[in-house]
């Protein structure tokens, strides 16, 4: 398995929640999410979420010696997110398996 490290300050504080884990597996995603957390605003959390996932994103990417400027690089991931929403027949099934609240 190729499992992230949790980071550092995560494993110290009585206060960490995990939010998501994102798998591919035989060409297949797999995801767990921890939804409810964030009462009436909940899709609205997500979705800074998901900005600040791309910062982070873009920022690997570029010590990774990606190409492009962070102004591009965040181009291409906005084109990512936009096709895929937009894209037909993805096979985006499964269930909520539980929670930790």
């Amino acid at each position: 398995m190729n499992e992230l490290p949790v980071p550092d300050g995560a494993l110290q504080s009585k206060d960490a929640d995990e939010f998501i884990r994102f798998w591919v597996v035989e060409g297949s995603e797999m995801v767990s999410l921890n939804v409810g957390c964030f009462g009436r605003d909940e899709a609205g959390t997500w979705g800074m979420m998901i900005a600040d996932l791309s910062v982070h994103i873009v920022r690997a990417l570029m010590q990774k010696g990606f190409a492009g400027s962070e102004d591009e690089l965040r181009a291409q991931i906005e084109q990512g997110y936009l096709g895929r929403l937009s894209a037909k027949g993805i096979d985006h099934s499964g269930s909520l398996i539980g929670t930790r609240n």
